[in-house]
């Protein structure tokens, strides 16, 4: 079988324990096209923090560093602005060095969704 799934996932290793528990080469070939599709945080993002919007004012550095557009030096820049005041909109955030526009969508600002431009196309 583990022949198979190097032919299947085009002789990479990566997928190798995934054709051992059964999954077809079509299945596979879906499954790595998915992932190379979908950058994983915000796949993972959308899946479970779209239901529970992360509270920007109220969450600690772990739960900052879950939302899309927030990184290591964005969380430690969120808690320091948060001892000097309170971010408003995405503006501000956009000045601690954030990708607002990835974070919009499953963030809270003061316990609302910060106001963002819709994309017309």
């Amino acid at each position: 079988m583990a022949n198979v799934s190097k032919q299947a996932a085009g002789s990479s290793d990566d997928l190798t324990p995934i054709c051992a528990l059964g999954a077809s080469a079509g299945g596979l070939r879906a499954l790595q096209e998915f992932f190379r599709a979908v950058d994983p945080k915000l796949g993972w993002a959308q899946a479970h923090l779209h239901t529970a919007p992360v509270e920007v004012h109220r969450a600690d550095r772990h739960e900052l560093l879950r939302v899309p557009g927030i990184g290591p030096k964005g969380a430690d820049a969120i808690l320091r602005a948060r001892r000097h005041g309170t971010l408003r909109d995405l503006g501000d955030l956009q000045r601690l060095g954030i990708l607002a526009n990835r974070a919009a969508a499953v963030i809270l600002l003061n316990g609302k969704s910060p106001v963002q431009q819709l994309r017309l196309f």
